[in-house]
């Protein structure tokens, strides 16, 4: 069902927070190298508190090393502590903590230290070259005046890593619509299964991800709703390159 624009202000309120809470993740793991996952995990947990946001079960989802090889790995008290050269996964999904407020949700990648694995960057690469050539078909087809259906952005999006040889790492579902109770809606999103046309006025995620079984994992994960006017509003950062924390930072 499409939002109402006061539900579509309240999701872009909450996924510009989520920009910035990001960026201030990243930067409290550079001031603090020798970190934990749960440490991590409960500084973001206060800065969605701080900013009036919706405490999710399970959010936010923050991986180190090899624990980013899986698609959804909740730390614990007994986390992993990060250490040079180590792959990093964060996943926040939140909501202004008020009534008829849906869900953004993102997926950013880092990695602490000074030489990346050539893998690594390699299956990081070609999940963002599958996100970008989902935008790039979604945005052609709007200008013919067409709405993709989900298998048909799905198989875009699959096609890229198939073509890379990661088809068999690719888990899940390359997106999901937004909901209001949890961060997945009720509308079917970006899905082999889905051969409607996506909704205007809704939110959903674009998410590829590649995993590579007790190595390292990468995703990326982007929200969009196509408007009134059948053009794409991207409602959060997109990612291009991995944010570096280098090993000799303080």
């Amino acid at each position: 069902m499409p939002w109402t624009n006061q539900e579509l202000q309240s999701h872009l309120r909450a996924a510009k927070l989520l920009d910035k809470i990001k960026n201030q993740t990243f930067g409290f793991i550079r001031k603090n190298p020798g970190t934990t996952e749960q440490k991590v995990r409960k500084y973001i947990r206060k800065l969605f508190k701080e900013n009036q946001l919706r405490l999710a079960k399970d959010s936010p989802i923050v991986a180190f090393g090899k624990n980013t090889s899986e698609v959804h790995h909740f730390s614990t008290s007994n986390s992993q502590r990060l250490t040079p050269n180590t792959p990093i996964l964060i996943d926040l999904w939140t909501r202004q903590n008020k009534k008829s407020s849906p869900f953004a949700d993102i997926t950013w990648m880092g990695f602490h230290g000074h030489k990346i694995p050539s893998e690594f960057q390699k299956i990081f690469q070609v999940v963002i070259n599958a996100s970008d050539a989902c935008l790039k078909h979604l945005k052609t087809q709007l200008l013919k005046g067409k709405i993709p259906t989900g298998a048909e952005l799905d198989k875009v999006t699959r096609g890229i890593i198939k073509k890379s040889g990661y088809d068999k790492n690719f888990t899940h579902s390359t997106g999901h619509s937004l909901g209001f109770s949890s961060p997945h809606g009720k509308e079917k999103g970006i899905n082999y299964k889905n051969d409607e046309p996506l909704e205007k006025n809704l939110g959903y995620t674009i998410e590829p991800g590649i995993y590579l079984k007790n190595k390292y994992g990468a995703r990326s994960e982007i929200d969009f709703y196509i408007n009134s006017q059948g053009k794409i509003v991207i409602t959060t950062g997109i990612q291009k390159e991995l944010v570096i924390i280098k090993s000799n930072d303080a």
